[in-house]
């Protein structure tokens, strides 16, 4: 008899971790914080639209669904778990969360306190100010997002997270945060004019999709398994090893250049429209002369 868990099982195997939950739920109740204050304020509106709201939803729940749901659960046993997420913290949450007008209303329902001191701090501390600076810099955020995306998918570090719960932390928390760097220079939350324009955003992703596609590859066509941990594991649903490896290659490469294609296609065509602003406006000044 198979020993194999049922769906039914699976579906069932949600943990909740408090650190997470404490994480989530003290992150979303800020941002209702915020809503509150700005609506006390009546500069809700104005600031935010209900699609900011549902998109901050969004990232919050793509945390659970990747750190408490089934797929936390399998992911000890099956790669393609551990890979799918991977992408929800990667690809999924962290522009979400940046979509969601995150800092105009996290600053007002976070504890005055906590605000005046960060509020400080970037005014008077030029360490503070340039850490600020230097981790939302393209160079920089591309780098950590790419380096770390590598890196911890060697199979030292891999099976080293698999096999500790605190490197399991530390990965996690790793690519939340270099998603939120990466996706920072992408989606431009910080209220003003953007830092990068339109066409250096579109290279800007389209230079990330050539290691994350090569990394999907290489798990594809490897043929032998790559990480110790999981060749050593009993088979689930008499998935060979080498077959999981492929399907988690497939997520990683289809799933990440195909959320990375949807948001290089509108800075593609606000590129073309400013192209075009500035071609109508130089033929105007020609008429003009």
């Amino acid at each position: 008899m198979s020993s194999d868990p049922s769906l039914t099982t699976v579906l069932a195997a949600w943990s909740f971790d408090p650190n997470v939950v404490l994480g989530v739920v003290l992150t979303a109740l800020i941002y209702l914080a915020g809503l509150r204050e700005l609506s006390r304020r009546g500069r809700l509106r104005r600031s935010v639209a209900p699609r900011h709201v549902l998109l901050f939803t969004l990232g919050l729940l793509s945390i659970v669904l990747a750190l408490e749901s089934p797929i936390d659960a399998l992911s000890s046993r099956l790669l393609t778990a551990h890979m799918a997420q991977h992408m929800l913290l990667l690809f999924l949450a962290p522009p979400f969360l940046l979509l969601g007008k995150p800092i105009p209303v996290l600053v007002v329902g976070a504890p005055r306190p906590i605000v005046r001191w960060l509020a400080r701090g970037h005014a008077r501390r030029g360490w503070f100010r340039g850490l600020t600076h230097l981790l939302t810099n393209p160079y920089v955020a591309w780098l950590a997002f790419i380096g770390n995306m590598l890196v911890w998918h060697l199979p030292a570090c891999y099976d080293a997270a698999l096999r500790n719960d605190s490197v399991h932390y530390l990965e996690h928390l790793c690519f939340l945060v270099t998603g939120i760097m990466f996706w920072w220079v992408i989606v431009q939350p910080y209220p003003g004019r953007p830092r990068v324009a339109y066409g250096w955003r579109v290279l800007y992703i389209l230079a990330a999709m050539v290691p994350g596609t090569a990394l999907g590859m290489l798990f594809i066509f490897a043929g032998t398994a790559i990480y110790p941990f999981y060749a050593a594991l009993p088979r689930m649903w008499d998935m060979s090893v080498v077959t999981d490896q492929s399907f988690a290659g497939t997520i990683m490469m289809v799933a990440g250049d195909f959320i990375l294609i949807c948001a290089a296609i509108p800075l593609f065509a606000g590129m073309m429209e400013r192209l075009e602003e500035m071609e109508l406006a130089r033929f105007a000044r020609s008429q003009q002369e």
